[in-house]
């Protein structure tokens, strides 16, 4: 698929600008994929559209550049170079197929948008790929203007090649999950110094419980650049030219999610303070740090300004409506930091931890399953008594960021459990908590089978061991994100939702639907409705209550061709005043309707 091509052409051109010393393909992905956040911001600021081919352009200058010497230097193009791929590598490769299953493949397994955050993304969406700008009417969008556009931004591109919202949400949401396991390796890898170490706790990473599902929402891509971030930050303590690299991937977790922000400046913190002892060059650390903090600002300064100002707001869903309460920005962001914040917060008790519970949350699960368990327990004992038996310095200091990553992420976890003073959002360091452990579940494994003398002994053991992981953990993991979840509190009935999908799968794409409530649910099925502009405020703000005569007239200016009648009228106006207003247009030959089951009626507007 094109879309698919353009976004690895761009974010493979946009990594070759920096990286380019760098041999590793993921390396280049990764900083070129946290460009774009960058590159979106500064072009909004510099009043330059957001369109895909600008940003193709730019991919392509780094490559261009060098085609052009080869060129110029009268040599050949290199060639490309095949070489028989490792162990680790083949693992790797049979992972990342398998999450491409999981993550892209089952969330198409039903034919809705799930839940309520995918809903609130689409808007944004929508609004970056139409409008080509992040400069959002304050308090319209839950997740842009404050909220920071990363997420949105990289799909309302990708929406500019796609006509199909509702595909690019499900499909780049899950594609950016995937590259992050490849990230993840890429880390794992520089930490440990083993591919084979880095390739299984790759594989725990996949198969553990509470990290993350194809949950539409932007912790998917976070953590992708949490991994790159990660990376670049390590090879920057002795190597100044990936000072800009980490720097980058840096800001633009500042630039996706808000909350993992905070939590990534903890862990990056951490993680400095573990490899103190390798000498590391503090002049590059205060570098990354200030050219990160600059990059941010570019988005949170005139956020923080405003949200003093007491002129920043936060829209919120309000019931069953996606965008109902609006709240200001400060007060949001201070009571973020309650202990109980979180939908699904909790205090946790061993259990949580030994099971994986049935069912469980589709956007953060809980549980790591009982092999994990065991595996890491191992891992971490193992871990301490190498601290205290030998010199930290001689194998790299992962053990000890390992070690400091699982008590932060695990005490931020249990902020309810722990009756801590602050907290973060706890149901979501879940998924965070899986990294640690996932490294402790390979250092685990490689110390049992250091007890075994014979070769054929140890993969044996192994073997049986990453058996019993996946007979327990696989299944769950397949079935959760490939079984169908529920499309959110915004619908009141299968009749409702199914009206909605009616209209996605005969209308073309981007076809201008108006909804009397909720035009958001219009966007997440493929349609379009420019609700969050003064001209559509002005004539549609008090629709309901217009003659079918002005009603069609504003119509039919605007270029609608349908409009959709559903139970989030009757919540609004009252039932009676609906079915007087489906009368009138049933009588009206200016509209003819073109569905119609218990809960909604589309209309067409004729011309």
């Amino acid at each position: 698929m094109i879309q698919i091509v353009i976004f690895i052409a761009i974010i493979y051109g946009l990594g070759t600008i920096i990286t380019y010393r760098n041999p590793a393909l993921f390396a280049k992905l990764s900083f070129g994929f946290a460009l774009i956040p960058i590159i979106g911001v500064i072009l909004n600021i510099l009043h330059i559209p957001l369109d895909w081919r600008v940003f193709l352009g730019l991919a392509l200058i780094a490559p261009g550049y060098g085609l052009l010497r080869w060129w110029k230097g009268g040599r050949h193009l290199p060639g490309f170079q095949f070489k028989r791929p490792s162990g680790p590598t083949l693992v790797v490769a049979a992972i990342f197929i398998f999450t491409l299953f999981i993550y892209c493949w089952g969330p198409f397994q039903y034919t809705w948008l799930e839940d309520d955050d995918s809903w609130a993304h689409a808007a944004g969406v929508k609004y970056i790929a139409i409008e080509k700008n992040l400069n959002a009417p304050d308090g319209t969008f839950q997740y842009l203007n404050p909220y920071p556009p990363g997420y949105d931004l990289i799909i309302g591109l990708m929406h500019q090649v796609n006509p199909s919202l509702y595909w690019c949400l499900k499909f780049f949401n899950g594609f950016f999950i995937c590259l992050g396991f490849l990230m993840f390796y890429l880390l794992a890898r520089e930490m440990t110094r083993d591919a084979w170490k880095a390739a299984l706790a790759l594989l725990f990473l996949a198969l553990m419980p509470c990290y993350l599902t194809h949950f539409i929402w932007a912790h998917g891509l976070v953590l992708t650049y949490f991994f790159a971030a990660f990376y670049f930050l390590i090879k920057s303590f002795k190597d100044r030219s990936y000072v800009i690299p980490a720097a980058v991937c840096s800001a633009a977790v500042a630039l996706t999610q808000p909350t993992q922000a905070v939590k990534f400046a903890i862990m990056a913190a951490l993680l400095i303070m573990a490899y103190i002892p390798t000498k590391i060059r503090w002049k590059h650390v205060g570098a990354v740090i200030l050219i990160a903090g600059i990059l941010s600002l570019l988005w949170w300064g005139p956020v923080l300004w405003d949200s003093l100002a007491g002129q920043s707001h936060i829209t919120f869903r309000d019931g069953e409506k996606i965008t109902g309460t609006t709240a200001e920005t400060a007060g949001v962001a201070k009571g973020a930091f309650s202990p109980t914040s979180g939908s699904a917060t909790q205090a946790y008790s061993w259990k949580h931890y030994l099971y994986i519970e049935h069912p469980n949350l589709i956007n953060n699960p809980t549980g790591l399953g009982p092999m994990i368990v065991i595996l890491s327990g191992i891992g971490f004992i193992f871990s301490i008594f190498h601290l205290f038996t030998h010199d930290p310095r001689a194998p790299g200091p992962y053990r000890m960021t390992t070690l400091l990553w699982l008590g932060f992420t695990f005490l931020g976890m249990n902020s309810v459990t722990f009756h801590l003073p602050v907290g973060l959002f706890a149901f979501r360091f879940w998924m965070l908590f899986a990294i640690p452990v996932s490294l402790l579940c390979a250092e685990g494994l490689y110390a049992f089978t250091q007890l075994l003398q014979c070769k054929w002994n140890k993969i044996l053991v192994a073997g049986l061991l990453i058996a019993s992981v996946l007979r327990v953990n696989l299944p769950f993991k397949w079935r959760f994100n490939t079984k169908p979840w529920p499309y959110g509190v915004h619908w009141t009935s299968d009749d409702d939702i199914n009206g909605y999908i009616w209209m996605r799968e005969k209308l073309l794409p981007n076809t201008k639907v108006f909804a009397f409530t909720d035009n958001v649910l219009v966007l997440g099925h493929d349609m379009r409705a420019d609700f969050w502009t003064e001209d559509y405020t002005k004539r549609f703000g008090h629709a309901f209550q217009d003659d079918i005569k002005t009603l069609y007239s504003n119509l039919e200016e605007k270029d609608y061709d349908c409009l959709v009648i559903s139970p989030r009228d009757i919540r609004e106006f009252g039932r009676e005043e609906v079915n007087a207003k489906i009368k009138a247009l049933l009588e009206d030959k200016r509209f003819r309707i073109i569905f119609s089951n218990p809960a909604v009626k589309i209309f067409q507007v004729l011309r």
